[in-house]
């Protein structure tokens, strides 16, 4: 039973106690009417017995009495004082039964009210336990359909309840997906480590055998991947946890873009990439100078690995942002890629032999963290863009 059956259960409650209150009126006047019947009757039959000859009179008489309006009342109703009689000496017999009506009247509208509240009562326990139950299922796991809607005292305290349990369910699958996300991280930073530490082995090996720079040389690389993996972990632990603190400076474009190139030089040089960056007007922006310059080195060097001989690096700014292009003229991304390609430890079909699938995650990461966007298309006439937007609020 919802809200508006429980008024309607009120008014007709409400209206049944006023039924009884008109049926005790009705029943106090009827038996006021057959008390005074009763008494004219017998007054009537004793004047007649003692004066037969005017019984006509003595009926006229009574009945034009039978009802005395209010000017007639007010100049006889001291009549019978004059022999010592009151009106209260004639209320006795009527008190008793009309004391016996009204504490019947009473009992029945007490009576009505007792079942309304329990009525009301039977109502609100259930909706309790419905929502009692409801919680306690949640709580062991089971699967539980929706609550049908109500429109009572309980609705808001429902709509509260699925809210609430709405959001638990987001968070439990957000937890969820986080735990498994770990664990996937976890396996892929388990393989990146395994395979420069077998390289390592390996090259151990022969040097016991026999000396050659050659396997110096590769023990020391893997020693720098493994070196270089592990600050980028780090990085990406510290950024998950909240407490990676940025700067928040005046930065210059131009500045920053130019050092990223700059830190790339050995890989442009060892693939004969030439790279395009014009210097234009002043354009800066509030960020952290050495994290942004981590995001576009790893942005840059994406484009230098897949480009097959050009690089370019544009960028312009409005009220409103600082937009960055970064882009080559390679095969751009895999259509089945592009959607992943921001994920950690993740693998195009074009990605480098030897990458570790950290350095766009982290870039993005970056990126976002300064109040930014990054998004990765492919151009019209071929090959990758990034599209970065650092907003000025």
């Amino acid at each position: 039973m919802n809200g508006k059956s429980i008024k309607f259960s009120i008014i007709v409650v409400g209206l049944c106690c006023m039924v009884v209150g008109v049926l005790v009126g009705i029943l106090g006047t009827s038996y006021f009417a057959g008390s005074q019947y009763r008494i004219l009757s017998n007054l009537a039959q004793e004047f007649i017995e003692q004066y037969p000859q005017d019984e006509q009179k003595i009926v006229r008489i009574i009945k034009e009495n039978s009802y005395v309006n209010d000017s007639k009342q007010e100049f006889k109703q001291d009549y019978l004082s004059v022999y010592g009689y009151e009106a209260r000496d004639f209320v006795a017999g009527y008190i008793d039964k009309m004391l016996l009506i009204s504490v019947a009247a009473v009992v029945i509208i007490l009576l009505l009210l007792y079942c309304l509240f329990q009525l009301i009562r039977k109502i609100q326990t259930e909706r309790i336990t419905g929502l009692t139950d409801y919680l306690t299922k949640l709580n062991m796991g089971r699967d539980v359909t929706l609550l049908p809607a109500k429109e009572d005292c309980f609705s808001e305290l429902q709509d509260e309840i699925y809210k609430t349990v709405t959001n638990l369910y987001h968070t439990r699958e957000a937890a969820l997906n986080a735990k498994k996300n770990y664990a996937d991280n976890l396996a892929n930073i388990a393989h990146q480590i395994k395979t420069p530490l077998t390289s390592m082995s390996i090259m151990t090996q022969l040097l016991k055998r026999e000396w050659e720079e050659e396997y110096v040389r590769q023990i020391q690389k893997q020693i720098e991947r493994l070196t270089r993996l592990t600050e980028i972990l780090l990085m990406l632990s510290r950024i998950d946890a909240g407490i990676l603190d940025l700067e928040k400076k005046q930065v210059d474009v131009y500045t920053i873009l130019q050092l990223s190139v700059e830190a790339l030089e050995n890989i442009r040089v060892k693939r004969n990439i030439n790279i395009q960056l014009e210097n234009h007007e002043e354009i800066c922006f509030q960020g952290d100078m050495e994290w942004t310059m981590e995001a576009f080195i790893n942005l840059i060097k994406n484009c230098i690995e897949h480009a097959r001989g050009t690089v370019g690096i544009d960028y312009s700014q409005n009220p409103i942002y600082t937009e960055i292009k970064v882009w080559d003229d390679g095969e751009g991304f895999s259509r089945n890629d592009i959607s992943h390609i921001f994920e950690r430890f993740y693998h195009g079909e074009r990605s480098c032999e030897g990458g570790i699938g950290i350095g766009l995650a982290l870039a993005k990461s970056i990126i976002e963290m300064q109040n930014g966007c990054i998004e990765a298309k492919n151009l019209v006439n071929g090959g990758a863009c990034y599209l970065v937007r650092i907003y000025s609020h």
